[in-house]
């Protein structure tokens, strides 16, 4: 979609509101909510749009969000796409459940094993102690953030703290 399409977006917009609405929103919240929906939906045709928006009226039952919109123009492009509406819903089964869950099981073990090895220079929050040149880079910066700020408050006209 365009910004060309707006008025024709505002009608299917509209119809939903008519359709699913129990109260009337305020003009300002019909605003911000088109603009939501525009932006969320601007990646396609009008046209999908308008056939996503009339297949909901007809099949939803509460009013959609966006994802839902696109949902619903996924579902149309792929019904148009003969060979690929025929190709069956992917299930995995149960092995390749299995799989899966035992490659996800190796990496956990492989991740305890980098993080256990000699090589990992990890020190335990309690235990530790900042160094004397920690220390005095925190205390230059500390000292540049100060003047930093007198600066700023010099400038605004504030006496410095």
């Amino acid at each position: 979609m365009t910004a060309t399409d707006r008025s024709r977006f505002a009608r299917g917009l509209a119809a939903l509101s008519i359709a699913f609405d129990r109260y009337q929103l305020s003009e300002d919240r019909q605003a911000l909510r088109a603009e939501v929906y525009f932006e969320s939906l601007m990646g396609f045709e009008i046209e999908e749009v308008e056939v996503a928006v009339q297949r909901l009226i007809d099949h939803a039952r509460n009013f959609p969000v966006p994802a839902e919109v696109r949902e619903e123009i996924w579902r149309t492009r792929r019904a148009a796409q003969p060979a690929y509406a025929a190709l069956p819903a992917y299930e995995p089964t149960e092995a390749e459940i299995a799989e899966r869950k035992a490659q996800v099981a190796e990496l956990y073990v492989r991740l305890d094993r980098l993080i256990a090895s000699p090589r990992a220079t990890r020190r335990p929050t309690e235990a530790w102690e900042p160094t004397a040149e920690e220390l005095a880079e925190h205390e230059r910066r500390r000292g540049l953030a100060r003047e930093q700020l007198r600066e700023i408050q010099s400038h605004d006209g504030q006496a410095p703290a």
